[in-house]
């Protein structure tokens, strides 16, 4: 319509083709506007602004106060030994590796279930120039060999070192069943990243981590249930470690 009132006031013929183009486009110009006012569209709208806020909100809990305008480049902020991260979401995509100038050894160290294909990891150390360890629960039974050359065996759902069992808070408490600990283990996380994220959000921290969107799923889990236990549980875990450093 707009093109043609144009050419009209030019004293110019808008001609067939663009008088059919200029009332398509008048007619879905309509449909988008009317479309926009539906309900549909404005929850959708709404669905989007949430989104939106989580993902800040996500990366304000994975990088700190890092991510909040207003931060310096503080030197002290910037030394390993400070900077404390959660890991992001895990994908199948392999990413390239930064170039460094300088390169540091590290020696891995990983015992596993047995000598199979199938085998799955028990155990997986580090060192350079500190020592790591983690140990992961498996989804298979550790062979009789294996067992014998690490000292860990899995029975009932958990782990043992040399007869004594390795802790796992989450599992021991009846916070998280051995099926959804798998499942946020897997998902590259641990109890310190959730310390870590309590400590930087609180509960809602542990609900934006949780829910935070990952491919088509989300990164743990929905379940206002567990994000509530995990999230009390941590509030009481703090406020043990608190008491004992004031006795």
């Amino acid at each position: 319509m707009i093109v043609s009132q144009a050419n009209r006031t030019a004293g110019l013929s808008p001609g067939v083709h663009t008088s059919k183009v200029s009332t398509l486009r008048d007619l879905q110009y309509k449909k988008k506007k009317a479309i926009a006012i539906t309900k549909k569209a404005k929850l959708r709208r709404i669905d989007l602004e949430t989104e939106r806020n989580q993902d800040i909100s996500s990366c304000e809990v994975r990088e700190g106060i890092s991510y909040q305008s207003g931060k310096d480049m503080d030197e002290s902020r910037l030394d390993p030994e400070n900077i404390t991260e959660i890991p992001p979401q895990r994908t199948s995509r392999i990413e390239a590796s930064p170039k460094h100038d300088s390169v540091t050894d590290i020696f891995f160290d990983i015992e596993p279930t047995g000598l199979s294909r199938s085998s799955h990891i028990t155990q997986l150390a580090a060192k350079s120039p500190g020592d790591s360890s983690r140990f992961v629960l498996p989804q298979h039974q550790i062979t009789a060999k294996a067992a014998e050359i690490t000292g860990l065996t899995f029975e009932n759902g958990q782990l043992i070192s040399n007869g004594n069992m390795l802790p796992a808070l989450l599992t021991d408490h009846k916070i998280l069943s051995l099926r959804m600990a798998r499942t946020v283990a897997s998902s590259g996380l641990c109890l310190e990243h959730l310390k870590l994220t309590f400590s930087r959000n609180g509960s809602k921290g542990i609900k934006d981590l949780f829910t935070e969107k990952c491919g088509s799923g989300v990164h743990v889990t929905k379940s206002e249930k567990i994000k509530r236990q995990v999230s009390e549980f941590l509030l009481n875990l703090k406020s043990t470690n608190c008491s004992s450093v004031e006795q």
